[in-house]
């Protein structure tokens, strides 16, 4: 056996029991009589497998001892250390002898990472397997690393398969040798019309898998692909529970007025938001511009390519997974609640701002009032919010949280997907189907609800040994329903810039939604030199609870394909998809009911230039029909390869927008083929 001396700066003390408790329990023989410790330690490492760490200046390894035979490795250790100061550990594979009271301390290991080929730069160096404590190799493969001894390592690059190990004694000239992974390379990627071999790839493409996806806790494929590539830019623009607006780019903005990547599902035109995740099988990502002599100009700015899996030949098999989850506000929602701390520091900000007066008209004795009330977090009956002055108006004195009122500080959210597949070697099918129920942020009157539906069902099937035919339907479908006004953000392209905007005007926690008479409150009377009802007029439709709005989406897509192979290496592709989208947007505002005028004589309905009785309707209807043919060679030989694809694709589309609104119904028809 060759002899290894151990030679460490500094040694970790580390206690892992459920690691090294096998280890702990194995027996050590030695022959009978003296040795010395050295000689010891390694007819231990011999029978054990394991490797002992140990500073040779503060061990004095060529000391005789009489080691005892036939107890656990931990017991003789200690016996072979009596009288030395050092005590033994173990950590995986090693065993660790330090000073009793040495403290744990990394050391910096330095190394080169190689293949077959010579040296790797770009290599992942990462303590423990995880990216938060990572280096890179450089253009040498060289690296280094601080670890403690004894500390696990990965070495991670794309096309290799990963090396595991533990540093150990030697801490410099440490060469690690990588292999290919062959069968990565042997992958195929969907580019375009057709398929290739990774180890074939001669344009920029990333490729992601769908089990990385299928894993995250998303409700649509935008959120899935949110740092799945480096390259694929993703953002959501919206915090909508319909997750319908997100921005994509493609390394970056192509040009000023560059538009977005080509979506491709199953090779046909599709929006992210239309795909389960759980559906998907891979994602290609086409990054340059050779996308553009595939797609033409409609993939100048890149191509994601989505794929949905197949069925599986075996028997039937039915799949459940569902999830339940509750969204939390990312923003701090503990704001001002106290009235009066609000109108005070209000009013010192409008004093001091240029104005010359305070925003608030109360009286030094309501202030008072104000302050008596300042712990009240509920109305207490003997303090009231609301009480009616000499003037037989009422003046608002509480500690109303509106936030609360309005916006949900949690969202409770769950879904549900089922899948069925299986088959034989000449039919496969796949049916997955999809339940989602999520609760948005507004609350109360204008709370908001979204239900999603989706089903996929996808056959696939050897007719005869040169032809093959796949048959893929999809359907997604959503209703988001809320109350309150009728515009939320501005995104409807209606007539204001949504509730978002004004919600919080001329409101404070001095105010409460509903008047000790069960009327709406709207007229506050209590602003400074003005008379404006709260939210411009819309605070009333949170409160009232008769308007309802909704946005209604159906989407299906029905593609039928047959594949004819003339050779192993020439085949003929044609397909057509129909699809249909229908949209049905449906607004029904009334004005706020029940509430006093603004000198509190006589209780009527308010109505302004956006809160008014009237009902709004915008139907899309969008129906597409494509078909392709297409020729594919792929054809390899020696270390050659040949990929060519050649075909044509016809495309027509049919889209009416009618619009109803208090009787009237403009149309617009559309077409283009």
């Amino acid at each position: 056996m060759k002899q290894i001396k151990h030679y460490l700066i500094t040694l970790l003390l580390a206690i892992m029991p459920a690691v090294g408790l096998h280890a702990q329990n194995k027996v050590v023989t030695f022959p009978s009589g003296t040795m010395t410790v050295r000689q010891a330690f390694e007819a231990i490492e011999h029978q054990l497998g394991m490797t002992i760490a140990y500073n040779e200046s503060l061990l004095d390894v060529n000391r005789h001892v009489t080691p005892p035979s036939g107890k656990h490795v931990l017991e003789a250790m200690t016996a072979i250390l009596d009288g030395t100061g050092m005590q033994a550990s173990i950590d995986g594979k090693m065993i660790l002898v330090v000073k009793a009271d040495q403290k744990a301390a990394p050391v910096e290991y330095k190394g080169k990472v190689v293949d077959s080929s010579g040296p790797v730069p770009g290599a992942m160096v990462m303590l423990d397997g995880k990216k938060d404590n990572v280096v890179m190799t450089d253009i040498d493969g060289q690296f280094a690393i601080q670890a403690t001894p004894g500390r696990t390592f990965v070495v991670s690059m794309m096309g290799y398969k990963d090396y595991t190990s533990r540093f150990g004694s030697q801490t410099a000239g440490i060469v690690i040798n990588i292999e290919e992974d062959i069968d990565l390379l042997e992958e195929s990627v969907v580019v375009g019309y057709g398929v290739q071999k990774k180890v074939n790839l001669t344009g920029a493409v990333g490729v992601i898998s769908g089990k990385d996806l299928n894993n995250r806790p998303v409700t649509n494929a935008a959120q899935a692909l949110q740092g799945a590539d480096p390259s694929l830019l993703m953002s959501m623009s919206s915090g909508s529970i319909e997750g319908k607006q997100y921005n994509v780019k493609i390394r970056g903005q192509v040009s000023l007025n560059s538009g977005s990547p080509l979506i491709l599902v199953d090779g046909i035109e599709s929006s992210l938001t239309q795909v389960n995740p759980n559906d998907i099988e891979s994602v290609s990502v086409l990054k340059d511009a050779s996308s553009c002599s595939i797609y033409g100009a409609t993939a100048s700015a890149g191509v994601v390519l989505i794929t949905t899996k197949n069925g599986k030949s075996g028997d039937l098999k039915v799949t459940y997974n569902g999830r339940g989850g509750v969204a939390f506000n990312t923003t701090r929602t503990d704001f001002l609640t106290t009235g009066y701390d609000y109108v005070n520091l209000s009013n010192e900000f409008t004093l001091h701002s240029g104005k010359g007066y305070v925003a608030w008209n109360y009286t030094d004795e309501e202030m008072q009032m104000l302050y008596d009330r300042r712990n009240d977090k509920t109305e207490n009956p003997d303090r009231p919010w609301v009480y009616t002055n000499d003037k037989g108006k009422y003046r608002y004195l509480g500690n109303f949280d509106w936030y609360g009122y309005i916006f949900k500080r949690t969202r409770p959210e769950t879904e549900h997907n089922v899948t069925i597949n299986g088959g034989n070697d000449k039919i496969n099918y796949y049916v997955s189907g999809r339940y989602l129920y999520r609760e948005g942020v507004f609350n109360n009157a204008s709370e908001d609800i979204m239900n999603g539906y989706s089903f996929r069902a996808k056959v696939n099937a050897h007719v005869k040994p040169w032809l093959h035919y796949t048959g893929n339907m999809s359907y997604e479908g959503s209703a988001y329903n809320y109350g309150g006004f009728w515009e939320q953000d501005g995104s409807e392209d209606l007539k204001s810039q949504g509730i978002l905007w004004n919600i919080t005007q001329n409101i404070s926690p001095t105010i409460v939604p509903v008047n000790p008479d069960g009327t709406t409150t709207m007229y506050t009377n209590g602003i400074q030199f003005a008379d404006s009802p709260i939210a411009s007029g819309r605070g009333g439709v949170f409160t009232d609870g008769r308007n309802k709005n909704s946005r209604k989406v159906n989407s299906w897509i029905i593609t039928n394909r047959l594949v004819f192979d003339l050779t192993k290496w020439l085949n003929i592709t044609a397909d057509y998809t129909y699809r249909r989208r229908d949209n049905l947007n449906s607004y029904r505002s009334y004005p706020t009911a029940n509430t006093w005028d603004k000198n509190m004589k006589t209780i009527t309905e308010l109505s302004n230039g956006s809160v008014y009785d009237f009902y709004h309707e915008a139907r899309t209807y969008l129906n597409v029909h494509v078909a392709n043919a297409y020729l594919n060679v792929n054809k390899s030989w020696g270390n050659h390869n040949l990929t060519a694809v050649a075909g044509m694709q016809f495309q027509d589309s049919r889209s009416t927008l009618p619009h109803l609104q208090d009787g009237v119904c403009p149309r617009r028809t559309s077409g283009a083929a």
